[in-house]
């Protein structure tokens, strides 16, 4: 088969075109129109959370040392709750503490998380700023975790934990769904610069790519640009 030059702007009319086209990998297979061109393309898909937990991040004021010291001034470190929490649109994580700990120190050796038969997970533990709450945003959906903070960690007003805590978490199944990060770019031969797609539950899709007619192309670009349909399989194919 002979590969033929395309230029930018049929480029990236294609990929206007396959950003609407998008299809999850399956047994259904979609034939383009006798005039288009179809080009099956396999993308690997990277996991994001972005389905919303009930729980959400709480909003939190700035760790101000002398003011916790002097609040927390009694109060003993103890680890009021383990679980799933919701932190800037992905499923987390969170180890909520009574005493706040101090952001500018180092506590990653007294935070562990593994997954059920397959040991550690790689990542560091995000303390938040108030220093009360600690994320690891590293975590699968409809998986289960064995969360672990252990005793010494030291609390901001000198409190330390007197025993070895272990929790068990279950994440949310999420509904398997994808999308292009971008609504347009430009592809150009050679760069290998590829096309970023973002899934949920989704390891791989096939693309299909139709080329515009010559004489739609500019009413296509149009409606495109302005957004004035739905687009589906028959008004796509329209323009092909």
């Amino acid at each position: 088969m002979k590969t033929k030059l395309i230029s930018p702007i049929i480029l990236w009319t294609l990929l206007l075109l396959a950003n609407m086209m998008l299809i999850g990998c399956g047994d259904e297979n979609t034939k383009p129109t006798e005039e288009g061109v179809d080009v099956n393309v396999s993308v690997d898909a990277k996991v994001s959370s972005k389905q919303t937990i009930a729980t959400a991040e709480p909003n939190e004021s700035s760790f101000n040392l002398q003011q916790v010291q002097k609040d927390y001034a009694e109060t003993s470190l103890t680890v009021l709750d383990v679980s799933e929490r919701n932190k800037e649109g992905r499923n987390s994580v969170a180890i909520t503490l009574s005493v706040p700990l101090d952001p500018s120190k180092n506590h990653q050796q007294y935070f562990n998380i593994s997954a059920a038969g397959k040991g550690a997970i790689d990542g560091a533990w995000v303390i938040s700023k108030s220093g009360k709450t600690i994320w690891f945003p590293y975590v699968d959906p409809d998986a289960s975790f064995d969360v672990t903070i252990y005793q010494g960690l030291v609390a901001a007003n000198g409190k330390v934990l007197s025993k070895t805590i272990n929790k068990k978490v279950k994440t949310s199944s999420l509904t398997a769904s994808i999308n292009f990060d971008t609504t347009g770019a430009f592809l150009t031969q050679g760069l290998g610069n590829g096309l970023p797609v973002v899934s949920v539950n989704i390891d791989a899709v096939d693309l299909n790519f139709y080329q515009v007619k010559e004489k739609d192309r500019q009413h296509f670009l149009q409606e495109v640009s302005y957004k004035n349909y739905r687009w589906d399989m028959k008004r796509i194919t329209q323009f092909s």
